[in-house]
């Protein structure tokens, strides 16, 4: 129910009520900035203002943050290695062309070799995952530690590693975070803007589909035996049934748009930690509050 009235906020904001009343029942996806319709931060009201706050950053600079805000924690400062052996923007092909890839933070050798590999470019999404990147390198840096032993040195479980590095994620939003790393001024308009900004490009729209579509479509072929071609229909039955969201238009019967998941393809059965971690970031947040 709360999926289905803020769509509908959305809708009205973007004037969409005109539409025809079936494909606003379950409007196509891409309405909603993405492909998948998992972040909506594209459909906020203030997305190009926001990003202008970051507009001539180094990408370096976003991660120097970051590291800033988890020492303030009590963290170390990360190794020198990490700053030399990771890639912060996007990597070039022989003819100069950019290639577009996402975040990601790895721990090379369970110990204290970490490096992340960011196609970083200056905006308010990238803001985020740079905190969010380096709550993952420090927490392999905590499991790294030679006190643990072999088998928790990969952490507590995947979800807890999500949800520790997304306690970056949403402080960094915070406008009194925003402002004291010296990034701009608050007004009213941006502390609302900031606030809601988190809702849309992460909790509510990446919690149903990575809880819904994803987590079913997987279960439905790698314990159901779903056969190939049915793949692409049932993907997009549980896009409508969980995201309330229908596909853009029809497709080849024998394609598979939910094989361009990235995390689908190479990470199996790994979404529905970000469900859980969603969940868990909060009351990490609470408790941290309280005490």
């Amino acid at each position: 129910r709360v999926l289905s009235l803020l769509q509908e906020v959305l809708l009205q904001s973007l004037n969409l009520r005109s539409c025809p009343p079936a494909e606003c029942e379950h409007p196509p996806v891409h309405w909603f900035g993405s492909r998948f319709g998992h972040d909506w931060s594209p459909l906020h009201p203030q997305a190009s203002a926001l990003d202008l706050l970051f507009q001539g950053v180094e990408p370096r600079v976003f991660y120097k943050h970051a590291e800033r805000f988890w020492q303030s924690l009590g963290f170390p400062a990360l190794p020198e290695p990490f700053w030399h052996h990771s890639v912060l923007t996007p990597l070039l092909t022989a003819d100069g062309t950019s290639i577009a890839h996402g975040a990601s933070c790895w721990h090379m050798d369970l110990g204290q070799d970490v490096r992340c590999l960011a196609g970083t470019s200056p905006s308010a999404w990238w803001y985020t995952a740079a905190h969010h990147e380096i709550g993952h390198a420090y927490y392999y840096l905590t499991c790294g530690q030679t006190s643990l032993r072999g088998f928790l040195k990969r952490g507590a479980s995947r979800a807890l590693h999500e949800t520790f590095a997304d306690l970056g994620r949403v402080v960094c939003l915070q406008p009194s975070y925003v402002e004291a790393a010296g990034l701009t001024e608050m007004t009213p308009e941006l502390v609302l803007g900031l606030q809601a900004y988190e809702l849309l490009a992460t909790a509510l729209p990446l919690f149903t589909w990575s809880a819904g579509p994803v987590t079913h479509f997987e279960y439905d072929i790698y314990a159901g035996d779903l056969p190939a071609e049915e793949w692409q229909t049932r993907w997009w039955d549980y896009v409508q049934k969980y995201q309330r969201m229908s596909r853009p238009s029809p497709s080849p019967r024998p394609a598979c748009d939910a094989a361009s998941v990235e995390p689908l393809n190479t990470q199996p059965c790994y979404h529905w930690n970000y469900a859980l971690a969603i969940c868990m970031r909060y009351q990490l947040l609470d408790y941290a509050s309280r005490t």
